[in-house]
């Protein structure tokens, strides 16, 4: 079946795109556009939701605190030394918070700007090894995948490790391409790797260099490397992420240093702790899932690849290619290189997966690092197919436009739920940009313009996310209650206590990064009832069930009661309710005078 579907559709000369390679300068007009609708979506998303998902307040409260006490060596997290991650990402949210104020979005900023360098670097780079439209399209693909969006949107810091292993990355091969100055970008490959293992751990050195040894002994070439190579790489690295461990380790002690490499990292990879019990096939499923919509292309790369590999061979030895096949290049010929540079992607590709695979601490988005080299070897090979008017192009744009009609009707359930009746204009914005999307992706099929359906596709999650974040984010993030209560709080007077009940104990990072004060966590109504019996003002945040627990005689007076999202926000929740968030019991905000 794969070898019909990627036999040319359209009769006519196809152009190798292989063989286009230019400069910056010739795919500036393309990319520019790519990186502009990235920047309204990710800046959209990142203002529009009022709250901290995943681990994102880790990387702020930490910066927040660390700016408090003006202290720029040691993380703290509610008030204690905090190890998790180096301190790159911290001085990065830092700036921020200084030059913008302390905010969600200014907190989200570094990984924005981030996301948006490595679309241009990733297209770029592209466009130099396989042409003009091979570039742009690789930038459309990275800057519109999901899990890319979603984190481009975070405050994390793996958007930024992503970002420097990219960079690395291009430095190695266009160091190993470029011999007469090779020393000088091999040096700046070593100062991105370095930026990595600050911002990340050793894995921002280990993911390039282990995919680049690999290459290496492949193509023959591991004689290229010379011991000076490996003496002034390692000391660059070792120049910009030792003095920051030195200064932890005076300003905390020995335990600051084993804490970050033995417990975050050795016993994260191949320790119990963090054993999240995930089989080995979890992180290629991760970067599929994670990868889409682009990821429907893997298969018919795959195949390709495939069949390229084993028709070289056989010509290799002397034989024939099947009937009906394309012409194979000569023994040992690698069509300008194209080959090579496509095993160069797929090998950092699968480094990365085959590194977490087998660590036994995997999250889906430790993939990240791989949707660069995935994005390009899409860009690559739909740029080929582009030109030829080969089925998969076809097939996959077709997919597209079905897929995309049909995610805009099914979402208009869920989002006129969440929007609680208000008129349709008011939150129509994702559903009716994803059904257009769809019809301009079929009617540019339909004209064989392809390359015009694949950008009316990035365009279209792009215009589409960047509504949702104005309109339906807006309706979410109003029903959140830590934005309202914390308005109020901040109104209180400065000793006032904070408590929270244990049921919504996952609000207690997001109360202290937006109060700078530090709540208390309540297990029980008896917890409860102690904790307002205190001297001094105190205020509580508890569902009007559990307040009726308390005896009458001895109630706190309600300041503020809403319906309010009691859960994480995540698509899976979104399905279950069928839009229907926030928890049918109200949630009050409590105070003791």
């Amino acid at each position: 079946m794969f070898r019909t579907l990627v036999r040319r559709h359209t009769s006519g000369q196809e152009a190798d795109a292989s063989r286009e390679g230019c400069s910056a300068a010739a795919v500036a007009p393309l990319l520019v556009p790519v990186v502009c609708l990235a920047l309204v979506l990710y800046a959209s998303l990142a203002a529009g939701w009022p709250r901290f998902s995943r681990a994102e307040v880790f990387f702020a409260e930490c910066a927040r605190e660390m700016l408090g006490q003006s202290d720029w060596i040691t993380p703290l997290y509610h008030g204690k030394p905090f190890f998790d991650k180096p301190i790159l990402m911290y001085w990065w949210i830092i700036g921020t918070f200084t030059t913008f104020g302390i905010s969600h979005l200014s907190a989200r900023i570094p990984a924005i700007i981030a996301a948006l360098i490595t679309v241009a670097l990733t297209g770029t780079g592209t466009a130099r090894l396989f042409g003009r439209r091979g570039g742009a399209l690789a930038a459309m693909a990275l800057a519109s995948s999901f899990m890319f969006i979603s984190f481009a949107a975070s405050c994390m810091s793996d958007m930024n490790l992503v970002l420097y292993d990219t960079l690395a990355m291009a430095l190695l091969y266009a160091g190993l391409e470029m011999e007469q100055r090779r020393g000088l970008i091999w040096w700046l490959a070593s100062a991105a790797m370095g930026l990595a293992f600050l911002t990340k751990g050793p894995v921002g050195v280990v993911l390039p260099a282990v995919a680049f040894a690999a290459f290496l002994a492949v193509t023959r070439k591991l004689s290229t490397v010379k011991p000076r190579h490996l003496a002034v790489g390692a000391l660059t690295v070792l120049a910009i992420g030792l003095p920051w461990f030195l200064a932890a380790y005076r300003a905390n002690g020995l335990w600051a240093i084993s804490w970050f490499f033995l417990r975050e990292n050795l016993q994260r990879f191949a320790g119990s702790t963090y054993d999240t019990h995930k089989p080995a096939w979890f992180m290629v499923a991760s970067f599929v899932s994670g990868f889409a919509p682009w990821s429907l292309f893997l298969p018919f790369i795959v195949f390709v690849e495939a069949q390229e590999g084993r028709r070289l061979g056989r010509k290799g030895k002397g034989g024939k290619a099947g009937p009906g096949s394309a012409p194979v290049p000569p023994a040992g010929a690698d069509d300008g290189g194209c080959r090579r540079k496509r095993l160069f992607l797929w090998l950092y590709l699968v480094a990365v997966l085959g590194f977490f695979s087998v660590s036994r601490g995997k999250c889906d988005y430790y993939a990240l690092p791989a949707y660069p080299a995935a994005a390009a070897l899409v860009g690559a090979h739909l740029s080929r197919w582009i030109a030829g008017g080969c089925r998969p192009a076809y097939l996959v744009g077709w997919l597209f436009a079905a897929g995309f009609a049909a995610v805009g009707a099914l979402a208009v359930y869920p989002l006129g739920c969440i929007a609680g009746g208000k008129p349709f204009f008011l939150w129509a914005a994702l559903p009716v940009t994803l059904v257009l999307s769809g019809l301009a992706i079929a009617g540019s099929l339909w004209r064989g313009r392809l390359y015009l359906a694949y950008a009316a596709a990035f365009a279209g999650i792009c215009l589409a996310g960047t509504g949702f974040a104005w309109q339906g984010l807006k309706e979410i993030g109003e029903m959140q209650f830590t934005g309202r209560f914390c308005r109020q709080i901040n109104h209180s007077p400065p000793g006032t206590r904070i408590g929270v009940l244990a049921s919504h104990a996952n609000s207690i990072d997001e109360i202290t990064f937006q109060t700078g004060r530090e709540p208390v966590r309540l297990n029980t109504a008896a917890e409860l009832a102690r904790f307002l019996s205190l001297p001094g003002i105190a205020v509580a945040v508890v569902s009007e069930d559990e307040l009726s627990r308390l005896p009458e005689s001895g109630r706190p007076r309600i300041v503020d009661r809403m319906l309010a999202i009691s859960r994480p926000v995540t698509p899976g929740y979104v399905i279950e309710s069928k839009g229907r968030l926030v928890n049918p019991v109200p949630l009050c905000l409590v105070i003791n005078k």
